[in-house]
């Protein structure tokens, strides 16, 4: 009889205790629909790999990712350039990443950091057609 009072007490104390909790911590906010720029690689590696094989299911969120900023020449594209925010999987074997265009009229390379150096960008991804094929984004992006 004692034992089960005890656990009584005990569990009614735990309850109030997390109702007190709950009531007075307002839950996280969230700046970002997705942020990667907190994830270990892995996870990093799965949700990019999700986001490219997927992308009609984050049209349109807020996306913050970490990475290598890496630069491609392409003439086919309207400035000429490709700029991208690129992760490694876990083993470091492998990459892939984002095209992302900065907000305004950013000039290369002035605008933009070195080659190669680590950078967070944060922007809407976005999916579109681009020459008649499907295509992904980061727009209107900034760096942090």
């Amino acid at each position: 009889m004692k034992k089960s009072l005890l656990l009584a007490l005990v569990s009614l104390c735990v309850t109030a205790v997390l109702v007190f909790v709950n009531g007075r911590v307002s839950p996280p906010s969230y700046e970002y629909d997705v942020d990667l720029s907190h994830m270990s690689s892995t996870m990093v590696w799965a949700k990019v790999f999700d986001m490219m094989t997927n992308p009609e299911k984050y049209d349109g969120a807020s996306v913050k990712i970490h990475g290598t900023f890496e630069v491609y020449e392409d003439e086919s594209f309207p400035n000429g350039r490709i700029f991208s925010c690129m992760v490694q999987d876990s083993t470091a074997c492998c990459q892939q990443g984002f095209e992302f265009v900065l907000a305004g009229n950013p000039v290369y390379p002035d605008d933009y950091p070195p080659r190669l150096s680590k950078i967070t960008v944060s922007g809407t991804f976005r999916q579109f057609m681009q020459d008649g094929e499907p295509y992904t984004a980061i727009l209107d992006a900034r760096f942090h």
